[in-house]
C-alpha cells in the first residue's frame, strides 16, 4: 500500500460520509471552513472539523483545515488532499470520485489551468478549478519580489489578535545594534490598533449609507454575506487610513484571510468578492441593509 493509499484508507475511517455519502444529506457549504453541519433556528451555520488523524508516522500530526489559512502554494500535497475532500462535499461527491492526480503540492496545483484541471478529472475538474481558492493565481509579486510573500501580515498583523494580545504586545525589544555588555533597550511599539482594525473598517462601509451599496454591499444580509462592488476603492481608502499609498485589493483580501482562523470573517466557496461576517464578528447587524428604506 502506498502513502497516498494509506492517507485515502485514513480519511475514509475518519471521515466516511466523504467517501459514502447519504443521498438524502444536504450538501450545501456556506464556507470552505466546513465539513460538519449544524442547524440553528435562524439559519445554517458551519464549524470545521478539528479532528486530527496521523499520516504514516504518528509524530507527523496533520489538520484537515490547515490549507485554509495559507496560501495554495504553499500547501503541501496533505493539504491539497483536504481541500479536495472539501471541494468534494461542496459539489456533492463522494471524494473517492475525485481523480488523484490532482493531488499534488500547491506549487504544482497553482500551474495548472482549467484546461489542466478537466484533462486529470473529466467529470468534475471544472467545478473544481473553479472552487480552487482565488490566491492561488500568480501576482508579479510572486515572480519578482517572493520575499514580499506575506506583506498583509506585516500590515495588518494587529489587526486579527484581540484587544488583551494587543496591550501584551505593546513594548518590543529594539534589535539595533549596542556596545558589549549594554542592557537592551525597550521602546514602545507603535500603537498598529488606533487607526482600527480592518474587519471594523469594513463593517463600518456597510453601515455607512454614503458607501453601502456604492461600495460594498449586503450580498444575503440573512445569513451575513457582503459583497465588493468596488473593490479597489475599498481597498484605497484602506490604504490611505493605513498610510500605504500603495494597498491594493488583492492585499486587502489577503489581510481578511489572516481574520478567518478567528471566525470574524468566513470565506464564499464559488463567488468572487463575496465574504461573510463568522461568529465572533459583532456589531454588523442593522435594520436597513443597504439602505432600501
Amino acid at each position: 500500500m502506498d502513502l497516498f493509499d494509506n492517507y485515502n484508507k485514513t480519511l475514509e475511517e475518519v471521515y466516511p460520509s466523504l467517501f459514502y455519502p447519504n443521498e438524502d444529506d444536504d450538501h450545501s457549504v456556506l464556507d470552505m471552513d466546513t465539513l460538519v453541519t449544524l442547524k440553528t433556528n435562524a439559519t445554517r451555520s458551519y464549524e470545521p472539523v478539528r479532528k486530527k488523524f496521523y499520516f504514516g508516522d504518528e509524530n507527523n500530526e496533520i489538520d484537515g483545515t490547515g490549507w485554509l489559512y495559507k496560501p495554495t502554494k504553499n500547501w503541501c500535497q496533505e493539504e491539497t488532499i483536504n481541500w479536495l475532500m472539501t471541494a468534494a462535499s461542496t459539489i456533492g461527491q463522494p471524494y473517492s470520485l475525485i481523480q488523484h492526480s490532482l493531488a499534488v503540492p500547491g506549487n504544482e496545483l497553482i500551474t495548472f489551468t482549467k484546461d489542466d484541471f478537466k484533462a486529470h478529472d473529466p467529470a468534475y475538474g471544472d467545478k473544481l478549478y473553479d472552487l480552487l481558492p482565488p490566491q492561488h493565481m500568480f501576482s508579479p509579486l510572486d515572480t519578482i519580489h517572493p520575499h514580499f510573500e506575506d506583506e498583509y501580515t506585516r500590515i495588518n498583523s494587529s489587526s486579527s489578535t484581540s484587544d488583551a494580545e494587543s496591550d501584551n504586545n505593546s513594548i518590543d525589544v529594539s534589535t539595533t545594534k549596542r556596545s558589549p555588555g549594554r542592557p537592551r533597550i525597550l521602546k514602545p511599539k507603535k500603537n498598529a490598533t488606533s487607526q482600527g482594525k480592518l474587519w471594523e473598517f469594513i463593517r463600518d462601509l456597510l453601515r455607512n449609507r454614503e458607501t453601502c451599496p456604492s461600495l460594498i454591499c449586503w450580498e444575503d444580509y440573512s445569513q451575513a454575506k457582503f459583497r465588493f462592488v468596488k473593490s479597489d476603492e475599498v481597498a484605497k481608502r484602506w490604504g490611505s487610513r493605513k498610510g500605504n499609498t500603495k494597498m491594493t485589493y488583492e492585499k486587502l483580501s489577503r489581510a481578511m484571510r489572516y481574520y478567518y482562523k478567528s471566525k470574524i470573517f468566513q470565506p464564499v466557496l464559488g463567488k468572487r468578492l463575496v465574504y461573510q461576517f463568522g461568529p465572533n464578528a459583532k456589531g454588523w447587524q442593522t435594520d436597513n441593509p443597504n439602505f432600501r428604506r
